[in-house]
């Protein structure tokens, strides 16, 4: 296939089709060139593409872990139907079960926890689980002691960007780097056979790399 042409013609369909609203950010952040801002636009698509596999092995290995912990303590694999939830996450357990029924699915154990949200799985290091914290998720962790703020405060870090990645939101204003270690910090503390599996197959290096040659300047992108 030929290399894209950026003509006027092409930039303004661009434009109309992803719409004004869209690229507004990108359009400010360049100063108004429309060319450089759909290039920008296009970074911030690659980097989010490269961010997808790292943030889907933490969360896999992350309610994956959870999950077989909890079971094992519990001595069964509904533990969420014996552990008393809070609210937000007994409306989220819920939310998760009905789908599967409307669905037509099984609510066995592997889809109910396949089909929590990250929120769920985050919300379980809050506060207000902090006795299930200390006397069974600090055990997930095996290769790193660390406390249970300080697991919560890096994941809802996490999550903000996964959520922005998921809506094709800009991600280019956010420590980039910083967020992809934070990552695969968090998989090696679970697994560090996992985080090399992660980091081997991620793209990320070589994507960033790229986009600082492109727009050596850039500061990035605000919401």
């Amino acid at each position: 296939m030929p290399p894209f042409e950026y003509s006027a013609a092409n930039l303004n369909e661009i434009e109309r089709t992803l719409s004004r609203d869209r690229l507004r950010p990108y359009h400010v952040s360049v100063g108004g060139n429309i060319e450089l801002a759909v290039r920008l636009y296009e970074q911030n698509t690659l980097l989010s593409e490269s961010l997808y596999g790292i943030l889907q092995g933490l969360e896999v290995a992350f309610r994956n872990t959870i999950h077989s912990q909890l079971a094992a303590d519990y001595g069964r694999t509904e533990w969420y139907d014996t552990l008393k939830l809070e609210p937000e996450q007994g409306a989220m357990l819920r939310k998760a079960k009905e789908t599967l029924n409307k669905e037509g699915k099984s609510l066995d154990a592997g889809r109910v926890v396949a089909e929590l949200s990250f929120g769920f799985w985050t919300g379980l290091t809050g506060p207000k689980y902090d006795v299930l914290w200390r006397n069974h998720l600090v055990k997930i962790f095996p290769h790193r002691p660390v406390q249970r703020a300080h697991v919560q405060a890096r994941l809802n870090s996490i999550r903000k960007l996964r959520n922005r990645v998921a809506h094709h939101e800009p991600i280019l204003s956010r420590p980039l780097q910083k967020d992809v270690n934070q990552i695969l910090d968090l998989i090696s503390w679970m697994s560090p056979v996992t985080a090399r599996w992660a980091r081997s197959n991620s793209s990320f290096d070589e994507r960033y790399a790229r986009y600082r040659q492109i727009f050596p300047l850039s500061s990035g992108i605000r919401p």
